[in-house]
Formats: C-alpha cells, structure tokens, sequence
C-alpha cells in the first residue's frame, strides 16, 4: 500500500483519488479550497469507469463536422497545420457517459477526503517528502518556479441547459461563417465555444492549455489537461494513468 496525495479536487483529482481507492492505497486530497469545480465544453467520459459508471453508457454521441480540418485548426490556434482534434474522432455515432454525473458522484464519496492546503513552490517539497508518490491535477504554472514556457489559447463559452429531452450531439466547424468552432448538447446543457469574444453577453472566458517545457517537481505525477498543461488531454486518462502508476 502506498500513500498517496492527490492535488486538486475537480474531475481529475477525483478521479485520481478513485483510482488510489480502488487500489487499496492509503490516499489524502488536498486543495485550496473545498469548492467544485466549474465544468464547460463539452465535458463526457469516453469509456467506462470501474466502480464509478455503468457499463451500459449514459447515452449516445453524434459527431458532425462542417468544412475543413485546416478551418478549425485556423479558427482555434491561428495556423491552419496546427494539430487538431478533429481527426481524433470520427463522424457519427459514439458511446458516452456524462461527465457532470460522474463528477457529483465522485464530489459525494470522496469531497470529506479533502484537506484545505495552500500548494505553492514553497510548499511543494514539504508534500514530497511526506508521501511515495504526489499527483498534480492544479494548474502547472502555479508551482513552477520560473524560466518555463506555458502556452495556451482564449476560450469564450456560452453555456445554457435545455428542458425537456434533446439529442447529444457534438458539431466542429471549420467554416468561416460560423463564428464558433464547437457546438454541443450533452445531457441537456449545451456549450458554444469561440476562439474570439462572441457578439452577446451571455458568456465566460477562459484559456486552454496547449504546451509547456516545464520541468519543475519531476517526482510529481502530472495529470489530467490542467496538470499536464497540454491539448489533447481526455479526463478518462486521468484514471488510466493513476492506475498504471500504483500498480
């Protein structure tokens, strides 16, 4: 058995705690504060989780897509050779679990597991030093210390949630004249994503990572896309990572 501190209580750090719980090790969360986190874009599981989701998925996914890879690409990152998602998963039908509903049950079972801790650079030995393996699901910036590149692109999301029952879909547009580059209804909440401040005031923004060089703490255990800072980064290899690792 080993002891395992987990950073971070959102969906990856939850999930990372259910991987230590499942494999018998001896796990504590740790966070700035006891607060879920806000979830946009379109936010479901790929796969099955052991002992947190049905086999059977919530639901089915339909996957379109408008104009051109090299499109989106441009909208999203400016470049049209910029490696893109939407290669990754092919139009039509796909399984899906839902996410929001995975993570309220995670927050249920494992939200009393989490200690308020200020994590810094300053702190980060301290951690360590107490236990044989760290997991950092907070933004990797926050205790880097200097001399590293951490890249990112804004991200504006109009975000509503429908009555009634409507189909999960999920539409990319690489076209022009879609001011947006990622549609989707999943689990009745819908989620418009720009890559430019859309034309209302309905709605929040933010950046998504897309690299770093960082170095900092390589006896730490990056995961999920805010620890790894990276694009490309499905909340359900959050699980698969932490498992591999205590095995």
């Amino acid at each position: 058995m080993k002891k395992v501190c987990i950073i971070g209580c959102g969906p990856s750090g939850l999930l990372a705690a259910h991987a230590a719980e499942q494999g018998g090790h001896k796990f504590t969360i740790v966070s700035k504060e006891l607060r879920k986190s806000v979830m946009g874009g379109a936010m479901y599981l790929h796969e099955a989780i052991p002992g947190l989701t049905e086999q059977v998925p919530d639901g089915q996914l339909y996957i379109e897509k408008r104009g051109m890879a090299t499109g989106y690409a441009k909208k999203v990152y400016g470049d049209e050779n910029h490696s893109v998602s939407w290669n990754l998963f092919a139009t039509g039908m796909h399984r899906i679990w839902y996410m929001d509903r995975a993570y309220n049950k995670l927050w249920r079972r494992y939200k009393d597991h989490v200690k308020i801790h200020n994590v810094s650079e300053h702190t980060m030995d301290e951690i360590i030093r107490h236990f044989d393996l760290v997991i950092a699901t907070m933004p990797k910036p926050a205790v880097c210390y200097g001399g590293h590149v951490f890249e990112s692109v804004p991200v504006w999301i109009r975000q509503r949630r429908l009555t009634g029952i409507h189909s999960n879909t999920m539409t990319y547009s690489g076209l022009e004249e879609d001011p947006w580059y990622r549609k989707s209804t999943i689990n009745n909440v819908v989620n418009i994503e720009y890559a430019q401040r859309p034309p209302s005031d309905d709605y929040y923004g933010g950046i998504k990572p897309t690299r770093n060089n960082c170095t900092c703490w390589r006896r730490v255990m990056w995961a999920g896309r805010w620890g790894r800072w990276e694009k490309g980064v499905l909340v359900h290899h959050v699980y698969q990572q932490v498992k591999h690792a205590l095995q």
